[in-house]
């Protein structure tokens, strides 16, 4: 099975251009929250996350910490 990537980010233009790409070669879940990454983050086994920093009402390095965990 092809490894999961998670794309986070608030533009969804961004997203759809990212998971075109991505998706040749992984499989790729969405979100265009914070809170609907950390969602997903719980429903799958993850791979690599992928995310724009600059979310909305987000502090990135407590995002970051977030993610870890």
């Amino acid at each position: 099975m092809n490894k999961k990537i998670l794309i986070i980010d608030d533009e969804k233009e961004s997203l759809e251009i990212c998971k075109r790409i991505i998706e040749e070669r992984y499989y790729v879940i969405i979100a265009d929250s914070k809170e609907k990454g950390l969602e997903q983050l719980q429903k799958n086994e993850i791979n690599c996350i992928l995310t724009d920093l600059v979310l909305p009402n987000v502090c990135e390095l407590e995002f970051i910490e977030e993610l870890q965990k």
